[in-house]
């Protein structure tokens, strides 16, 4: 279940309203390995805009979602790609297969705010045709996703050092991420946070 901002909410009931929802994209461009080259923000819009503190670029693309009886629902993501922009990447990263896009409606008078909508999709197949770029994306793959989210050992640290869950913000500049070592949370005087 999905829940819409306040802003949102007021702006959905009126009678009439100049407000729009856009549809945007963050393209996670990942390479062959799985690791991240690039991240690619654009908006179907006819302006850029800032969204949660990015930059999101004006860039023509189409959404549909296809049902075929037997089979799950694949959405298909289509540009024009005059710039050839897209169709490089796609030369470089063999399709841009296994990268993620996440889509985003935002309302328009909701920019700074989390989008009412968002849907994470990897990218199964590609195709380019002309000035024309075409993906098929797919539900994310369960087996990447790490489960327990955060793992817990007795031995070692689980947290970032020096981020907020670990809560250190004292002068020494490294960690072993052990309890009772020379360099680990007891030295730091932060073992609550083991």
């Amino acid at each position: 279940m999905h829940s819409i901002s306040l802003v949102t909410a007021a702006d959905k009931n009126k009678l009439a309203s100049d407000k729009v929802f856009l549809v945007a994209l963050k393209i996670d461009i990942k390479n062959q390995d799985g690791d991240l080259m690039e991240t690619l923000r654009v908006v179907n819009n006819n302006e850029d805009i800032v969204f949660a503190g990015e930059t999101y670029v004006a860039y023509p693309f189409n959404i549909n979602i296809n049902y075929e009886a037997g089979s799950q629902p694949t959405v298909s993501l289509t540009a024009q790609d005059v710039t050839r922009a897209l169709m490089q990447r796609m030369q470089t990263y063999s399709g841009a297969i296994g990268s993620r896009v996440t889509l985003f409606a935002i309302h328009e008078d909701n920019l700074a705010g989390p989008a009412d909508f968002s849907h994470v999709f990897d990218v199964i197949s590609a195709s380019s045709n002309d000035y024309t770029v075409s993906w098929t994306l797919g539900a994310n793959n369960l087996l990447d996703v790490k489960f327990p989210s955060r793992r817990q050992r007795r031995d070692r640290c689980a947290w970032t050092y020096k981020d907020a869950n670990c809560g250190y913000t004292g002068a020494l500049t490294t960690c072993s991420y052990t309890l009772s070592e020379a360099n680990g949370c007891e030295a730091h005087g932060n073992e609550s946070s083991f």
